[in-house]
């Protein structure tokens, strides 16, 4: 007869239950924070029903490894699965004893050894984790990511110092995906996490942003220093050969980089080096694109607009999806402003380059598109504004210049 494992409500073992059974917990795929005790002498991972350990997932054979018990000691064992087994990352070959916080990873599924005796504590633990843990990658969340960067931001702020801020990608990631599966994916993305985390020091965060995208927060460090980071990053990624059933991938990464500025809040940082980030994809991907923090001889934009505008861009945001036309328009708006805090343009200039503008669609969504107009001057705007049909048109161009207004114009 077999004896059920006292729990808490959650799952959590109780306090002080005796004979308390080794389990797993798990962190990725599957029912997230479910503990699995390991009551019995051996326990199946599988699709089927049947298993002790039933994970509902496509990369999950039916019968994929088993846990079973030996000498005392727990040990996995892959049961010839298709998508392999792994133990902290190194595939099994064989059977292999585990141990106490030992990662194991079937398909698509990843799951924490807990051995027994404190299993409370235990469990508490790497419940947290998971709210502050990437489950695939094993770097920090976004969650993590944002309150780590807040405060940072706020001791480099109150004490003058420096603080980087790094955004990367996966490039054509797309593409690894739709020719060789989302498992091989994943492995792009775990072993470019792993190796960047080595290259962190304990002060410092790396953490997956979202998707194929990884943020790394680099306090006490100059723009110079950063960009050297990112450069050895770049190469280091780029040289690096990620094993996927038997095929050696490759991937290349683009990055953005940008330095504290006084005036920063997390979401303007972010937004600066959001853009450095698209601006490396855009000129070719596989680089760095960074720029420095404005130094007190050089401030982040001119108190007062240049007599003459080489260059006039109007901008008009266009949505396919009906009802999205106000949220679009605040996005676009947040990207201006993020790139006239970058490059210092005069206020009332929209888009003062028209390479701006892919990267500011791009971050509006695939179902958005705009419309350029570019002038090489007022006066030719004024040429233009003599036809009847420009009169209108010009005439609106003026005013939003002379209120020194972002350049979106509505279409209808």
């Amino acid at each position: 007869m077999s004896t059920k494992t006292p729990t808490l409500p959650g799952g959590a073992p109780q306090a002080g239950a005796p004979g308390e059974p080794a389990c797993v917990v798990i962190l990725y795929g599957g029912e997230l924070g479910r503990r699995i005790p390991l009551a019995s002498a051996e326990a199946g991972i599988g699709r089927d029903d049947d298993n002790a350990i039933p994970v509902d997932l496509d990369t999950i054979s039916r019968r994929h490894a088993r846990l079973f018990v030996r000498t005392g000691a727990h040990w996995v064992e892959d049961l010839g699965s298709t998508n392999g087994t792994f133990l902290n990352e190194e595939r099994l070959l064989r059977p292999t004893p585990l141990r106490n916080g030992d990662l194991l990873r079937c398909g698509g599924a990843v799951f924490k050894f807990l051995e027994g005796g404190n299993l409370e504590a235990q469990y508490h633990e790497a419940i947290y984790k998971l709210t502050i843990t990437d489950g695939l990658t094993q770097v920090a969340n976004k969650r993590r990511f944002v309150d780590f960067l807040e405060r940072e931001l706020a001791r480099a702020t109150r004490h003058g110092r420096p603080l980087s801020l790094v955004l990367f990608d996966v490039d054509r990631f797309k593409r690894t995906n739709d020719e060789f599966g989302h498992l091989a994916g994943d492995r792009v993305l775990l072993g470019i996490a792993s190796l960047a985390a080595r290259q962190i020091r304990r002060d410092e965060l790396i953490a997956r942003y979202g998707g194929e995208e990884f943020a790394v927060v680099l306090p006490e460090t100059g723009i110079d220093e950063a960009a050297r980071f990112c450069e050895r990053i770049r190469v280091l990624v780029e040289q690096e050969r990620y094993e996927f059933e038997g095929k050696p991938l490759r991937a290349t990464i683009s990055l953005g980089v940008a330095a504290l500025q006084a005036s920063d809040s997390v979401d303007s940082l972010i937004g600066r080096t959001d853009a450095h980030l698209l601006r490396a994809k855009e000129s070719g991907r596989n680089r760095v694109v960074a720029a420095a923090a404005p130094g007190p001889e050089a401030p982040a934009a001119p108190d007062a607009p240049p007599a003459e505008v080489p260059m006039v861009h109007v901008v008009a945001v266009l949505t396919t999806k009906p009802g999205k036309r106000g949220e679009v328009l605040a996005h676009f708006l947040a990207n201006c402003a993020a790139v006239r805090a970058e490059r210092g343009c005069i206020e009332y200039v929209a888009v003062i380059d028209a390479k701006d503008a892919l990267p500011m669609q791009a971050k509006c969504g695939p179902d958005t598109f705009m419309v350029v107009e570019k002038w090489a001057s007022m006066a030719a705007l004024e040429a233009h504004s003599k036809a009847p049909h420009m009169a209108a048109y010009a005439a609106k161009v003026k005013d939003l210049m002379a209120e020194r207004a972002v350049h979106i114009l509505d279409p209808a």
